[in-house]
């Protein structure tokens, strides 16, 4: 699970984010994500719950830590830029010069984000843990 977290766990907060709150689902709103906020916090509560029914308590508690670390990042991302007096998006041409991009694809050359993504979690582990319990 740590390869699939350090690799898809940003996108799945961003996810989250996104169909949540509405004043952060615009391309240009990236740089208005403040972790503070009450719906943003909702948010983070319910994906961390929704990780830890999916999760060991010693992974879920690995899980919990990150997604803070995650939302820390973008928040200290957002704050960053607006310092800076430039806008991020989460996503933009690599030609886009007035705005900075919370996320870029894989593979991706010149221009980065602040987080590489995946467009495929096809190859992320090679194996994995089957329980059957009965």
């Amino acid at each position: 699970t740590y390869q699939v977290r350090t690799r898809a766990l940003h996108a799945a907060l961003v996810i989250a984010v996104r169909h949540a709150c509405d004043d952060l689902r615009g391309n240009k709103s990236a740089g208005s994500f403040d972790k503070t906020a009450p719906p943003v916090r909702k948010v983070i509560a319910a994906l961390k719950r929704r990780c830890a029914g999916a999760l060991e308590r010693r992974q879920s508690a690995e899980t919990d830590a990150h997604i803070d670390s995650l939302a820390e990042e973008w928040h200290d991302e957002a704050c960053r830029c607006a310092a800076d007096k430039v806008d991020l998006h989460y996503h933009a041409p690599a030609r886009e010069r007035n705005a900075e991009r919370l996320l870029y694809d894989h593979g991706e050359t010149g221009r980065r984000g602040l987080w590489m993504t995946l467009q495929s979690m096809r190859n992320v582990e090679s194996e994995g843990v089957l329980k059957v319990h009965g």
